[in-house]
């Protein structure tokens, strides 16, 4: 192997050894929908950002959580997935809505109380609409409104049918007893750390590249090279599925860094045997 190349991979893999220590600190995501208990949407003004723009709405939505079952204040982060009313290319609303997967936003004053264990998401108001369709009333010879307005003039929407929160996804530390078999939560899922994850590339580097030196010069057949190829692969593309786009980025890059050395040393082994 290139001396420059060998020594580039060794810095990467010390550093990433470093960083993996630093940050050890494991994942839990826990899936539960049926923690939320209330939706309150309302919509704000988006300040335009210059002159000559209109200012423009978006739709606010907040997800009310029991704190018996998820106190807010410890989780990391949020993502929801759910059927929301979206417009089509025409302007026309879809009448049968995708289910969309978007990142959630905890405020600054959350708290484990009813009024404040809540997370919101933000919506284009010229892409989405999750409020209650208006209905003509005959009695009023009109639509009926499909908000409330309270005391201080806010009016708060209600949520379309269609609005249903299919999946929603808690990221917690993974401290003593977040895993408990008494957790209220519906279904719970460790997520390796950030530095794990590179404890876990290089690992898969070192046994994916004995796995693939074996089948090279001891097995020498296809299926054996293939067995030890698939091996590293599979973890990867795992790690994609299972964890995540960041994670499975990380597992990416060592995967190329394998494929690096197993390349190299199939060469080498064929200049030395004459192939």
């Amino acid at each position: 192997m290139n001396k420059k190349v060998l020594l580039l991979i060794l810095i990467f893999v010390l550093l990433a050894s470093a960083f993996a220590f630093a940050s050890c600190q494991n994942q839990l995501e826990i899936e539960s929908a049926k923690s939320v208990v209330g939706i309150d949407i309302t919509r704000k003004v988006v300040s335009a950002k210059y002159d000559y723009q209109n200012d423009t709405y978006c739709w606010v939505i907040k997800y009310y959580v029991d704190p018996l079952q998820c106190d807010l204040s410890t989780v990391n982060s949020i993502k929801i997935k759910a059927y929301i009313p979206k417009y089509d290319n025409y302007g026309n609303l879809n009448e049968y809505p995708a289910i969309s997967t978007i990142n959630a936003i905890i405020p600054d004053d959350v708290a484990p109380t009813a009024e404040n264990n809540y997370f919101y998401v933000e919506l284009d108001n010229a892409k989405y609409d999750p409020s209650m369709e208006r209905e003509f009333d005959p009695s009023i010879g009109d639509y009926a409104d499909n908000f409330k307005t309270d005391d201080q003039g806010v009016k708060h929407y209600f949520p379309s049918e269609n609005l249903v929160l299919k999946q929603c996804f808690f990221y917690v530390d993974d401290n003593s007893g977040d895993a408990s078999d008494d957790n209220p939560m519906d279904n719970i899922t460790k997520i390796p750390s950030i530095g794990l994850t590179f404890v876990l590339g290089i690992v898969m580097v070192v046994v994916g590249f004995v796995l693939y030196w074996i089948a090279l010069t001891v097995f020498q057949n296809k299926l054996a090279i293939a067995i030890a190829f698939s091996v590293p692969l599979i973890l990867t593309i795992g790690s994609w599925i299972l964890w995540g786009w960041a994670r499975g980025l990380i597992m990416t890059v060592f995967f190329v860094i394998y494929y690096v050395c197993i390349e190299t040393f199939a060469k080498r082994v064929a200049d030395t045997l004459g192939y």
